[in-house]
């Protein structure tokens, strides 16, 4: 594993919380993990987890 997988992944573990715990836009979570570019971040996201961070905000909703 390189440095760079290594932060995305760190990332998008950042991220994973925020999806099921805030109702913040999914551009807005990208900018609060470190990622201007909302499709950037859903392609890493996508890579990493198998699904677009819309679908696991779906999936793992707390109600």
């Amino acid at each position: 594993m390189n440095i760079v997988h290594y932060i995305h992944q760190l990332r998008v573990q950042r991220a994973k919380h925020l999806l099921e715990e805030s109702k913040l836009p999914i551009q807005e979570i990208a900018r609060e993990i470190g990622i201007d570019d909302a499709f950037y971040f859903s392609k890493i996201f996508k890579q990493i987890e198998g699904v677009p961070p819309s679908k696991y905000r779906e999936d793992h909703l707390k109600g």
